[in-house]
C-alpha cells in the first residue's frame, strides 16, 4: 500500500477510529509537556483573520516575576513577542486576527522567575526549533461572499466562548459598512465591530443572552448602490438545558459570577498554598455597559508586583472609560501588553478620536542594602496619549506621546532611576474599498538611565563638555533648556548623538487585495537604541523588508502562497560586523469539501550570514561569526468527519536540517512527528488526545584550549502521549475529567502526568470543582497539584 493510500485510509471515519484506538492520539488545542514552570498550554482552534488566544498554566506562580508568548507566522524567521497578563495560575495572551494567517501560527512561553535575568520555556527542550503549534484553517467561503469563521455551521459551544465573526471579502460591487447581522431573527447590527474585512460580535455586548438550544446567524451583504447581493444563514447549538432569548430589552440586562479557589503544590520539598478570590459583574442597558472585576490572592506581596487585580468600567458607542488594572493598546511600537493600574479612556467623536492611559507602571519594592545589592525597585509611572483623525477602521492619521518616569522618593534603597519619553505618529491609507491598504507608523525615543542627580547645570556641562568650545558648550546649555521640559538632560541620556539615528524606529506595509490575491510587502527599521517603557518586547536594532503573496484557486479550494524575507542588524554601525538574515518558504494548501483530507505542505529556506574575521582558533569559535542555512519541510493532513459525533483529526511530520558553515561545525537535525483528534461524541463526551515522536541531534563544542577543540555529539529523542477527556451526566450535573499525558525517552526527559476532576453544580449558576495533577518524574520526587474552586454565577 502506498503512503498516500494509508493516509487515505487513516483519514475515514473507521480508519481514525481504528487508529486512535491504537495510538490514543490528539491535538493543537492541549499540548503536556514536561516542565518545571509550566504543566500544559491550551490554544483553541481558529481560522485565518480570528484573533487567537493562547494560555498557559504556570506551576507554582508565586516565584514567577513575568510570562511572554513568542510567535510567529510560517515562514518568519524572528519571533514576535507578547507579554502575558497573569492572574492566579493562568498566564494569556492574543495574537491579534490581522497577524493569524494559514497554516499554522508557531509559538513558546517563556517564564522569567523573581531574581533571576533568565528565563525557563515551554516546551522545555529547543523551542525555537521545535515550537508548538497552533493551526490555522482556511476560512469557509460562501457564495465566494463571505467567510464564516465562528461559531461553525452545527458547531456545539459553552455560551460563554460564542463569539460571531465572519470575513466580508473586499469587492467593487460590495459595501461592507452596510452589513446587517440577526441573531435568532433580532437585528443586531449596530453592535457588530469592524476590522478590515473582519466582522465581530459579542452577544453580551448587544444585550443578547443566549442559552441552551439551537441558534441561527443570518447574515445580510449588500452592494454599493443599496442592491443585496447575498443572505446568508447558518446555525449552531449552545451546551446547557432549556433554551432561553434576552433580547434587546427596555431594562438592565446583568451577570455576575463569585469564585474562591483554594490550591496546594508540592513541588519536590517545597509546599505552597493558593488562596484566591474572584468577583466579576456587568451590566447592559441599550448600547450602555458597565463592568467591573475584583481578584484577590494570598500571593499578594509588598516584594513583588501587584498580584490582586481590580477594574471598573463604563461603556457607551462612543466613550470607554475604566479605572484599575488594564493592558490597553496602542501603536506597537509604543505600548501593547502592558498592565497599567490607573485610569484608561477611548472617545470617539465622528473622525476625532482619543486613547488615553495613565497610572502606575511598576509598584515600589523597597530594597535592602545588605540583602539587595542592586537595591529595590522604584514606583514606575506613565502617561500615554493618542489622538487620531479619521476611522480607525479605514484611513487615519494618530499621534502619540508616551511619558514614563521612576519616583526618586518611592524607595530608600534603590539604584539608577530611570526616564522616557517617546513620540510617535501612525497612519492608515484605504482605496478602492480597502483593495489597497497602507498603514504605518514612526517613533522616536529618549531614555534617561540614571535621574538621581537631575539635570546638568552650567558647571556640569562645563565639567562633562570641557574638551568642546565655548560656543558648542552653549548649544549644549540651549538644547538643555528646551528638553529639560519634557525630560531630565545628563550625560546619562541616550541619545546623546544623533548619528544613525539609534533611536528611531519605524515599520509600514503596502497590502493589495485583489480578486483571489492578497500581496504584502512591509519594511521595517528599529534603532539599536530604541526604547519604550510601554513596550518590553519589541526586538532593537533591525532593518529589512518582507513580501508575501497568497493566492486562492479553483473555487477556494487551492491556495498557493510564498514569500521572502531580509533583515540585517548593525543599524548604528557599531559592531565588528553586520549580520545579514534572508528567508523563502513556499507552501500549497488544499482545502477539501470531499472525504479526501485537507492537506498542507510547506519549505522554508533560511540563512545568516556576516563577514566576522576567523584569522585565529578564538576567532574561528566565536559565536560572532556567522554562516549557516537551514532547510525545514512540513506536511501537514486534517479532516473533520461525523461518526458518532464531531471530530477533527490531525496528522502533520516536520523536519529541519541546519548547516552550520563556521568551524564550529553546530549542525542540528530535528524531525517531529505528531497524530491526534479532537472529538465531541453524541453522548455527552469529549476527548483530546495526541501522540508526538521528537528526535534532535546537535554537535557541542565544550572548549577550546590552544589548538585543540574538545566536541561531542548530543542526541535527544522522547516520543509524548497525551489523553484528555470531559465526560457530563446526571443532567449535566456532573462533569468529569480526565487527563494521562506521560513522555518516554532520556531518563532526565521521562515524566508522567496523571490528573482527574470533578465537577458537580448544585444549581445550574452554582457548581464546586475539585482537580487532582500527579507529577511522575523519573528522576527526582514527584509532584502534586490539588485545587478546589467554588462557582456562582447570578
Amino acid at each position: 500500500m502506498t503512503p498516500l493510500a494509508i493516509c487515505t485510509t487513516i483519514f475515514r471515519p473507521q480508519g481514525v477510529l481504528l487508529t486512535l484506538a491504537a495510538l490514543l492520539a490528539f491535538s493543537s488545542l492541549t499540548r503536556t509537556q514536561p516542565s518545571d514552570r509550566v504543566s500544559r498550554v491550551v490554544a483553541n482552534p481558529v481560522q485565518q483573520k480570528e484573533p487567537l488566544t493562547i494560555q498557559a498554566d504556570l506551576i507554582n506562580p508565586a516565584v514567577v516575576e513575568r510570562v511572554a508568548l513568542a510567535y510567529r507566522q510560517f515562514g518568519q524567521r524572528d519571533y514576535k513577542k507578547l507579554e502575558m497578563a497573569v492572574t492566579g495560575n493562568t498566564a494569556s495572551a492574543t495574537i491579534p486576527g490581522s497577524e493569524v494567517v494559514p497554516p499554522f501560527i508557531e509559538y513558546y512561553v517563556l517564564v522569567f522567575s523573581e531574581g533571576s535575568a533568565d528565563s525557563a520555556t515551554y516546551p522545555p527542550i529547543n523551542p525555537e526549533i521545535q515550537p508548538l503549534k497552533a493551526e490555522v484553517r482556511e476560512a469557509t467561503i460562501s457564495n465566494d461572499l463571505i467567510a464564516v469563521i465562528s461559531p461553525e455551521e452545527n458547531e456545539r459551544l459553552k455560551s460563554d466562548d460564542v463569539l460571531i465573526s465572519f470575513i466580508v471579502r473586499m469587492d467593487s460591487l460590495v459595501d461592507a459598512t452596510a452589513t446587517h447581522i440577526k441573531v435568532d431573527g433580532n437585528d443586531v447590527s449596530k453592535h457588530l465591530v469592524e476590522n478590515g474585512s473582519l466582522f465581530t460580535l459579542r452577544p453580551e455586548n448587544a444585550g443578547l443572552t443566549l442559552s441552551g438550544g439551537s441558534h441561527s446567524i443570518q447574515v445580510e451583504i449588500y452592494a454599493r448602490d443599496g442592491k443585496e447581493l447575498g443572505n446568508y444563514t447558518w446555525t449552531f447549538s449552545v451546551l446547557g438545558g432549556v433554551q432561553a432569548f434576552a433580547g434587546t430589552s427596555a431594562g438592565w440586562l446583568y451577570s455576575s459570577s463569585v469564585q474562591l479557589e483554594t490550591r496546594n503544590e508540592s513541588i519536590g520539598s517545597e509546599t505552597t498554598p493558593y488562596n484566591r478570590a474572584t468577583v466579576a459583574g456587568s451590566g447592559t442597558y441599550g448600547e450602555y455597559r458597565v463592568n467591573g472585576k475584583i481578584h484577590i490572592t494570598n500571593e499578594e506581596k509588598d516584594s513583588r508586583q501587584p498580584q490582586h487585580r481590580f477594574f471598573l468600567g463604563a461603556e457607551s458607542p462612543w466613550l470607554k472609560l475604566g479605572v484599575g488594572d488594564a493592558y490597553p493598546v496602542f501603536p506597537d511600537l509604543i505600548m501593547t501588553g502592558r498592565r497599567v493600574r490607573g485610569f484608561t479612556g477611548n472617545l470617539t467623536l465622528g473622525v476625532f478620536g482619543l486613547d488615553v492611559a495613565s497610572g502606575q507602571l511598576l509598584r515600589q519594592i523597597e530594597g535592602d542594602t545588605i540583602k539587595t545589592f542592586g537595591g529595590g525597585t522604584y514606583s514606575r509611572n506613565l502617561l500615554v496619549i493618542h489622538p487620531r483623525f479619521g476611522k480607525k477602521e479605514n484611513s487615519y492619521l494618530g499621534f502619540t506621546l508616551l511619558k514614563s518616569k521612576d519616583d526618586i522618593s518611592s524607595i530608600r534603597y534603590g539604584v539608577k532611576p530611570q526616564e522616557n519619553l517617546v513620540l510617535g505618529t501612525d497612519f492608515a491609507l484605504s482605496f478602492l474599498h480597502r483593495t489597497v491598504e497602507i498603514t504605518g507608523q514612526a517613533a522616536a525615543s529618549a531614555t534617561n538611565k540614571d535621574i538621581t542627580n537631575g539635570t546638568f547645570s552650567d558647571a556640569d556641562i562645563d565639567s562633562v563638555f570641557k574638551e568642546y568650545s565655548e560656543s558648542n558648550r552653549n548649544n549644549i546649555r540651549k538644547a538643555r533648556d528646551i528638553l529639560s521640559r519634557f525630560i531630565t538632560v545628563n550625560e546619562h541620556l541616550i541619545p546623546l548623538a544623533a548619528k544613525n539615528l539609534p533611536t528611531l524606529s519605524y515599520q509600514g506595509a503596502v497590502a493589495l487585495n485583489i480578486s483571489d490575491n492578497a500581496f504584502t510587502f512591509t519594511y521595517l527599521r528599529h534603532g539599536n537604541s530604541f526604547e519604550s517603557f510601554g513596550q518590553s518586547v519589541i526586538r532593537p536594532d533591525v532593518v529589512g523588508y518582507s513580501v508575501s503573496d497568497r493566492v486562492r484557486l479553483v473555487q477556494n479550494t487551492l491556495f498557493l502562497s510564498g514569500g521572502f524575507e531580509r533583515l540585517q542588524d548593525n543599524t548604528a554601525e557599531t559592531k565588528a560586523t553586520t549580520t545579514t538574515s534572508t528567508t523563502a518558504n513556499a507552501d500549497i494548501s488544499y482545502s477539501s469539501h470531499t472525504d479526501f483530507p485537507s492537506m498542507s505542505v510547506g519549505y522554508i529556506h533560511a540563512a545568516n550570514m556576516n563577514d566576522y574575521p576567523i584569522d585565529s582558533l578564538s576567532q574561528k569559535y566565536s559565536r560572532v561569526k556567522t554562516d549557516d542555512q537551514t532547510n525545514r519541510v512540513f506536511v501537514q493532513l486534517s479532516r473533520p468527519f461525523e461518526y458518532y459525533g464531531r471530530h477533527h483529526a490531525t496528522f502533520s511530520v516536520s523536519t529541519s536540517s541546519r548547516d552550520d558553515r563556521t568551524p564550529r561545525n553546530f549542525d542540528m537535525r530535528s524531525t517531529s512527528v505528531s497524530l491526534g483528534a479532537i472529538s465531541a461524541y453524541t453522548i455527552p463526551l469529549q476527548t483530546f488526545v495526541n501522540l508526538s515522536v521528537i528526535s534532535n541531534s546537535y554537535i557541542a563544542v565544550d572548549s577550546v584550549r590552544q589548538d585543540t577543540v574538545f566536541r561531542r555529539d548530543v542526541a535527544t529523542a522522547y516520543t509524548m502521549l497525551s489523553l484528555h477527556g470531559e465526560y457530563h451526566l446526571a443532567e449535566d450535573r456532573v462533569r468529569i475529567t480526565g487527563t494521562l499525558s506521560p513522555m518516554f525517552g532520556d531518563v532526565d526527559l521521562r515524566r508522567t502526568l496523571v490528573g482527574g476532576g470533578l465537577q458537580y453544580f448544585f444549581t445550574k449558576k452554582v457548581s464546586a470543582l475539585t482537580e487532582l495533577n500527579l507529577y511522575l518524574n523519573g528522576n527526582r520526587d514527584n509532584d502534586i497539584i490539588w485545587s478546589l474552586i467554588l462557582r456562582v454565577d447570578v
